[in-house]
């Protein structure tokens, strides 16, 4: 999957609220960060940038603003016939 077509799919599923949460992001990582689901879900559906993070192509490093516009890292698994996976997430430097 090119960058184009990841941020259409990740951009259409954050706003349709299809996107899961893995343990390390939601209970880990995002109270570490002071981040909220609408957050993620906030930067995901108006992520502007991301990188390929892994050969297969299914693991995806996106880049958008939350509400206060600061923006994060939203680190996201593409996975077959479930929705993407949002493994974690960082405050971007």
């Amino acid at each position: 999957m090119r960058l184009k077509a990841a941020l259409r799919s990740v951009n259409a599923a954050a706003r349709r609220g299809e996107i899961a949460f893995a343990y390390h992001a939601a209970e880990e990582k995002m109270p570490e960060f002071d981040l909220f689901e609408g957050d993620v879900l906030h930067a995901l559906s108006y992520a502007d940038d991301g990188v390929l993070d892994d050969g297969d192509g299914a693991k995806w490093k996106f880049y958008g603003p939350i509400g206060d516009g600061a923006r994060i890292a939203v680190v996201v698994r593409f996975r077959k016939s479930k929705p993407p996976l949002v493994v974690t997430v960082h405050p971007v430097p």
